[in-house]
């Protein structure tokens, strides 16, 4: 049986080098995109893997994309700028009209399965998390909190998408939203970015800085899951079943994700990093029972076919992601950077 061929976008990204490897490794042949310098890195960082073809994709929102999505057979599209990274009006216009367009693309071609990354920002703060439930953010609010254009830009993509949906019922589309992803970064992270780009990290960061002892700077809210268990609830999404309704889920660990834990967990397990660890009074502390995102996960085990009881720990979240830094950390001082947590 021929294996199938999956186009990732973003995938020199925290989570699409995630995706690229567990798809490898599930004996998919993977076509993933980058752009600009990152393209070269990626290329030469997955060299000696002859199921990988790294190809570049220079605008995501615009181009006949028919030569890159030969011979495909579905598409994961992870690509979106990060908070920060480019303007709100850009953002805007990036998430939404590239997705559509990378589904429009996959259209024409004859594509019939689609895995989108999304954002647990685009539902309802606290919840519902039901498939048609979208955050009520506005355009007149992208000013009132330094993450409303990205809260914006997620909610108006998945609207998009999911009206495109609507028209192309002939498409299995399954839109993800992560809640706070945590733990390791990718094997060939470090030579994707081979000198300090904390940017670079996306949510490991905010483990990272637990290494710095004056660190104030935590997530906004609780909940959160292990990149790698994000990753594979994309996978498993491209062998999902039909259903009556649109596929749209909030992807959250069932373990409750406590910042003073961490620090203790740290503290306990890694005694050699005491000295640098940051005050745990200073960390945020939600009620146990208000510590993780209360969403339903019957329908979404029956259609992903993911159990609870195989998510990664926050423990193991923890411990596994403050090893990956550190060696990002070193190597990037092997290089001959000064490198410390930034504030």
């Amino acid at each position: 049986m021929t294996a199938q061929r999956i186009l990732v976008t973003g995938t020199s990204g925290y989570l699409g080098l995630h995706i690229v490897n567990q798809l490898l490794s599930a004996g998919y042949l993977v076509r993933g995109s980058a752009r600009g310098k990152k393209y070269e890195l990626l290329k030469k960082a997955m060299a000696g893997n002859s199921a990988f073809e790294a190809v570049e994709i220079v605008d995501i929102g615009a181009g006949n994309f028919s030569s890159l999505l030969q011979g495909v057979d579905a598409v994961i599209h992870t690509a979106a700028p990060m908070p920060g990274r480019v303007g709100p009006t850009e953002a805007l216009k990036y998430a939404a009209d590239g997705a559509v367009h990378v589904l429009e693309e996959a259209a024409k071609a004859g594509i019939r399965r689609a895995v989108v990354t999304s954002s647990i920002v685009t539902f309802p703060f606290g919840g519902p998390y039901g498939v048609n439930d979208m955050n009520p953010i506005t355009a007149d609010q992208i000013d009132s909190h330094p993450y409303a254009p990205y809260v914006l830009q997620k909610t108006h993509a998945d609207q998009v998408i999911m009206k495109f949906a609507d028209a192309h019922p002939e498409m299995d589309i399954t839109i993800l939203g992560p809640s706070w992803m945590f733990g390791p970064v990718a094997a060939q992270f470090i030579e994707i970015v081979p000198e300090p780009d904390y940017a670079a990290l996306a949510t490991a960061l905010y483990v990272y800085q637990l290494l710095r002892k004056d660190n104030k700077l935590y997530v906004n809210a609780p909940g959160s899951i292990d990149v790698r268990d994000a990753a594979r609830l994309h996978v498993a999404a491209l062998s999902s079943p039909d259903t009556e309704q649109r596929k749209r889920y909030v992807v959250a660990s069932p373990y409750s994700s406590s910042w003073k834990g961490a620090l203790g967990l740290i503290a306990k397990d890694r005694t050699e990093l005491a000295s640098r660890l940051a005050d745990p009074n200073g960390a945020p502390d939600w009620p146990e029972s208000e510590n993780k995102i209360m969403v339903g996960r019957e329908e979404q085990e029956r259609v992903l076919g993911i159990t609870r009881d195989t998510y990664v720990t926050w423990e193991r979240t923890i411990l596994d992601g403050v090893d990956s830094v550190l060696e990002i950390e070193r190597r990037w001082k092997a290089a001959g950077f000064e490198v410390e947590p930034p504030q």
